[in-house]
């Protein structure tokens, strides 16, 4: 959606940068859910908050108080959140519960 604003912008002569889209990727395969996003691999300088048990896992990768990546492993709510904060569509802060 974001990089048909910015066409759209761009066409009626307006100067607009699309930034990109963050990546995100799901996955369920024999009953396990798999979800990652954003950066999971340049973590250098990055808080990183990791919560497992037998049946789940979450590790969260923040920069400056930002999420900058997730990986979630069977817990919907948690991938849902951190797909929101990820797009700014939601403060991190909804992500508090998960850490």
């Amino acid at each position: 959606m974001e990089q048909g604003k910015a066409a759209a912008l761009n066409m009626a002569g307006e100067s607009f940068d699309y930034q990109g889209t963050p990546l995100e990727a799901r996955l369920k395969v024999a009953g396990i859910s798999l979800f990652s996003a954003g950066n999971i691999e340049d973590t250098e300088g990055h808080l990183i908050k990791t919560k497992s048990t037998d049946e789940m896992y979450r590790k969260f990768f923040l920069k400056d108080n930002k999420l900058t990546g997730a990986i979630v492993i069977n817990d919907n709510k948690a991938a849902i959140a951190a797909s929101k904060v990820l797009k700014e569509e939601a403060e991190i802060s909804i992500l508090e519960d998960f850490f």
